[in-house]
C-alpha cells in the first residue's frame, strides 16, 4: 500500500518559503549585531550562525508567516520587508555599542593618550580606550549569555515589525533618532567620571601656574594625568561595563 505525499509536497514550498524567510530577517540582523556582525568575523562563520539562529527561531515565529505570494513582485516585496526588519533590529542593538565607542572616545581626548595604541582592530579610526571598550563590551555579551537575549528579542521583533512589511521609513528613522539619542547620553553618562578628573586636573594645573610662573606645570602634570587617567579607568571599568550592560538588557526588553 502507499503512502500518499501528494498534500505535504502542495505544503513544501510554502515551508521553504517560511523558513527562507525567517532567514532573510535574522541572516540581515546578525549582519550588524555585535559579536556577529564585525568585519573581522568570516562570511562562513556569519552565516552558519545565521542558518542555525532561522534553525532554532522558526519553530518560535511560524505563527507570525503568512502565505506565499503567487506573483514575483509581491514575493520580492515580502522578502524585501524581512530583510529591512532584520537590518533595523541590528542596528537598534548595534548603536549600543556605539556608547562604548563615544565613550572611549571621549575618555581618550580628556586623558590626552587618544591616539595611543590605536591599531587595526577596529574597521574604522577610533582611540585605544574606543577600542578596548567595543571588544571588552562585546566579550562580556557572549560570555554572560546576552547574545540568546539579543536572539529571543529578534524573535519578539515579530510582534512589532510585522511579517513581510517594509518598516515605514518615518517610524524607523524616528526609532532610530530616539535609539541614537540614548545611546549618546549613555556614552557621555559612562565618560562623566573622567570629564570631571580632568576639569579637576586643568583647575589644579592653572591654579599652580599662576602661582608659579616660572616652573612647567605641563611636564609635571602630563606623567599625572596619565598614571592617574590609567588607575582611574582600571577602577572605574568594572562599573562601566556593568551599567553599559544593564542598558543593553533594557534596551532589549523594550525590543522583544
Amino acid at each position: 500500500m502507499g503512502i500518499d505525499l501528494s498534500g505535504l509536497t502542495a505544503l513544501a514550498p510554502t515551508l521553504v518559503f517560511g523558513a527562507f524567510s525567517v532567514f532573510c530577517r535574522i541572516s540581515a540582523a546578525i549582519s550588524l549585531l555585535p559579536g556577529f556582525g564585525e568585519r573581522t568575523i568570516p562570511v562562513r562563520v556569519k552565516l552558519a550562525a545565521a542558518l542555525g539562529a532561522s534553525m532554532a527561531l522558526w519553530p518560535l515565529v511560524e505563527r507570525h508567516i503568512g502565505a506565499m505570494p503567487e506573483a514575483i513582485p509581491d514575493l520580492a516585496l515580502v522578502l524585501l520587508g524581512e530583510i529591512g526588519a532584520g537590518l533595523l533590529f541590528g542596528l537598534w542593538v548595534r548603536l549600543m555599542i556605539l556608547a562604548l565607542q563615544m565613550a572611549g572616545a571621549i575618555i581618550g581626548q580628556h586623558l590626552s593618550i587618544s591616539a595611543l595604541f590605536s591599531g587595526p582592530t577596529a574597521p574604522d579610526p577610533e582611540t585605544s580606550f574606543a577600542t578596548f571598550l567595543s571588544i571588552t563590551g562585546i566579550t562580556l555579551l557572549l560570555v554572560t549569555g546576552v547574545h540568546l537575549d539579543i536572539f529571543i528579542a529578534l524573535a519578539g521583533t515579530y510582534e512589532v515589525l510585522s511579517w513581510g512589511i517594509l518598516p515605514n521609513g518615518e517610524d524607523a528613522a524616528a526609532s532610530i533618532l530616539d535609539r541614537g539619542s540614548l545611546a549618546i547620553k549613555l556614552g557621555f553618562q559612562l565618560s562623566l567620571p573622567f570629564v570631571v578628573a580632568s576639569f579637576v586636573y586643568n583647575l589644579c594645573l592653572g591654579a599652580m601656574n599662576r602661582a608659579m610662573p616660572q616652573l612647567l606645570v605641563s611636564l609635571i602634570g602630563a606623567p599625572a594625568l596619565v598614571g592617574g587617567g590609567l588607575l582611574l579607568f582600571m577602577l572605574a571599568l568594572p562599573l562601566i561595563l556593568n551599567v553599559w550592560r544593564r542598558s543593553v538588557e533594557t534596551t532589549l526588553a523594550g525590543l522583544g
